[in-house]
């Protein structure tokens, strides 16, 4: 049955708050689709199948009712109700002809908040059609989130928003490509979703390298990227260490470097004056081994506690570092500890003129570790 709604009634398609499609047929693919108009004019959209809830849009300013969504009326659905501010309209498909109903609204119907579940508008976002995250298992073919990658996609999106408030008001080099440099990349989410957002959403020439030890995720990165046709795109089989061109790198990345090969990262990063280091460090054990204190014994009474401290101190070891060899840097709670207990990011930016309170921030160091006993391998690395 194709039916054309506005044959029944005039309903004002600017003042559409929410819509409900009820009543499935037995073959429907879907249980039950509503719909909200935001406050930005953009309406959500919910699709509910026994199991699973999709999500997509219809952006502001669209025709609603030339939206594929309305051919499911009388198709897959034999109910819908539209819900304008002061009015219902209810619409019931009989074998032969719809049966229509309008009532007043006993109290005005107010219009949504921007977000329905109050969640940041990341810049990434379900529905975009990026590809090969259908390949690395984080989107379904139809672009909607596979509910267990949920928080990956979240992390990955969170490095981005940080990526992006570091470049925001900078521009690319003009004789040749920005290039990137990911260290110990695993699957390769972080590193297809930062070259899809240098490309497609910046648009910025863009050169983006992935280096890892795992020949079989290397073979299956570098078929996707020419899958895609990602030209600028490459992974490369070697450790943080081997990585031997002499092109300029303006920025690294690492997500979730395991222990030491976050340091290994930021030394080279250091060594090769790159210019943005974004990094989420991993399993940082190295210093609990090492750690001892006289004068504060009590805290090796508590392995919890100790372990904790010493991932601190990891981080807070690190920013000295870097400061002192003329960086700028934040530590960044990277997203809620529900997602993922590994939650600090370092984000750095090399000043472009010499600082002079560099000096002071090695001491730093040094005097954290003459008292807890400590030698950090990104401090012995420097010191070569």
């Amino acid at each position: 049955m194709n039916v054309s709604l506005t044959e029944y009634a005039e309903i004002p398609a600017d003042d559409i708050q929410r819509f409900i499609f009820s009543a499935p047929q037995k073959n429907s693919e879907w249980k039950k689709i509503t719909a909200i108009r935001l406050a930005n004019r953009d309406i959500q959209i919910e699709k509910l199948t026994e199991k699973q809830a999709f999500h997509s849009k219809i952006s502001a300013g669209e025709n609603i009712f030339k939206h594929e969504i309305f051919s499911l009326f009388g198709k897959d659905f034999l109910q819908l109700e539209i819900l304008t501010s002061e009015f219902s309209f209810r619409f019931r498909a009989a074998k032969k002809r719809v049966l229509f109903q309008k009532n007043k609204l006993k109290k005005p119907l107010k219009e949504a908040p921007i977000s329905l579940n109050r969640q940041k508008n990341y810049i990434l976002s379900e529905g975009m059609q990026i590809q090969p995250l259908v390949d690395l298992g984080i989107f379904h073919p139809d672009f909607s989130l596979v509910k267990k990658s949920s928080s990956k996609f979240k992390q990955i999106n969170r490095f981005v928003e940080f990526a992006d408030e570091l470049l925001k008001d900078k521009t690319p080099p003009e004789d040749r490509p920005f290039t990137i440099v990911d260290f110990g990349y695993g699957k390769s989410y972080l590193t297809f979703i930062l070259y899809y957002y240098f490309t497609a959403i910046r648009r910025w020439n863009v050169r983006m390298i992935g280096m890892d030890l795992k020949k079989d995720v290397i073979d299956f990165c570098n078929a996707t990227a020419q899958k895609y046709q990602y030209g600028n795109l490459s992974f490369q089989c070697g450790d943080i260490g081997s990585y031997a061109e002499n092109t300029p790198i303006d920025m690294i990345v690492t997500l979730h470097a395991c222990d030491i090969a976050t340091d290994y990262a930021l030394y080279h990063a250091i060594n090769r004056n790159v210019k943005y280091i974004l990094s989420v460090p991993c399993c940082q054990h190295e210093l609990n081994k090492q750690f001892h204190s006289e004068e504060l014994s009590c805290i090796e009474d508590y392995g919890l506690i100790q372990e904790r401290f010493c991932v601190l101190l990891t981080d807070m070891i690190r920013a000295e570092l870097l400061k002192s060899r003329n960086y700028n840097v934040q530590l960044l709670e990277f997203v809620d500890l529900s997602h993922t207990p590994k939650n600090v990011l370092i984000r750095a930016e090399l000043r472009n003129s010499a600082q002079t309170d560099c000096r002071k921030h090695l001491a730093n160091v040094e005097k954290i570790m003459q008292k807890y006993s400590l030698t950090p391998t990104l401090y012995k690395l420097l010191q070569k």
